[in-house]
């Protein structure tokens, strides 16, 4: 063995150190990911990325952190180069949905309607297949679609009585119908379930349980009290809308459309 073999070795573009360095980096990054560090976690995936641009798993795991942090375009920047990169990968759906995820909270629903369809094409199994008919639901409801998501939501609440996305989803149309009372029941269950699912994670009740991001969890939690406020408004129960309203913003402050409900009925303290 000569120099150049040794060099092709150890100190190649991508020798055997460098193999072993990313692996430990991206571990260490994972770590911090169990742990909810997610910004922390950033730092170790950068550092794999340094010594292999092309490292698929790397790009994964700093999509799903920058993710959790609510930094949804980068986000799918990341998830992106992973499909880039590994388009074959065991992981795909979950990027995929990762990134689906991502495009509902920037507003993209368009785009978000046209990947639902290529998970519902990937889903391998009944769980897989509700995921990505949520994903289609949502969009589909937030372009105002109501007939065709309502189809999609009834079968949802068939095979899945207890899913609260399809709750929320079914509770909205009824609200677009005029049928408020019966919106509130559907709003009600889809808050019940979703505060028992925070209960059981936060408790360490259900092992394994994967979160929302709390950023768009709240996100999604004020939007459903301020529907479900303004199904009370239209039922003239006033305050009762105005308790879903300040609920919203204790959520998620920043909200506009809780902000816009309070000030719709003159009230001028959050509190």
């Amino acid at each position: 063995m000569d120099y150049r073999d040794l060099k092709s070795i150890w100190g190649g573009s991508m020798g055997i150190f460098d193999g072993f360095k990313k692996k430990k980096l991206l571990n260490n990054g994972a770590k911090l990911i169990n742990q909810k560090m997610y910004e922390d976690s950033l730092e170790y995936f950068d550092k794999a990325l340094e010594i292999d641009p092309n490292f698929d798993y790397a790009w994964y795991n700093k999509g799903y952190a920058l993710f959790n942090i609510g930094n949804f375009h980068e986000a799918n920047v990341s998830i992106d180069k992973f499909l880039e990169i590994n388009p074959e990968n065991v992981h795909v759906f979950s990027a995929l949905f990762i990134k689906a995820s991502g495009l509902f909270m920037l507003k993209e629903y368009q785009k978000q309607l046209e990947l639902s369809n290529e998970l519902i094409e990937i889903s391998e199994n009944s769980l897989e297949k509700l995921y990505a008919l949520n994903i289609k639901s949502n969009a589909l409801l937030k372009l105002e679609q109501y007939d065709e998501s309502e189809i999609i939501i009834d079968n949802i609440l068939n095979e899945d009585s207890e899913s609260e996305s399809a709750l929320v989803n079914k509770a909205t149309i009824l609200s677009e119908q005029g049928n408020y009372h019966e919106a509130i029941v559907y709003y009600e269950n889809s808050l019940e379930i979703y505060n028992k699912k925070i209960s059981d994670y936060n408790s360490n009740k259900t092992k394994g349980q994967v979160l929302l991001p709390e950023k768009m969890l709240n996100n999604i939690l004020s939007e459903i009290y301020v529907n479900k406020g303004k199904a009370h408004q239209k039922l003239q129960e006033t305050a009762k809308a105005l308790e879903c309203y300040n609920i919203a913003l204790k959520l998620d402050p920043e909200y506009k459309e809780a902000q816009k409900a309070i000030k719709l009925q003159d009230v001028n303290s959050y509190e």
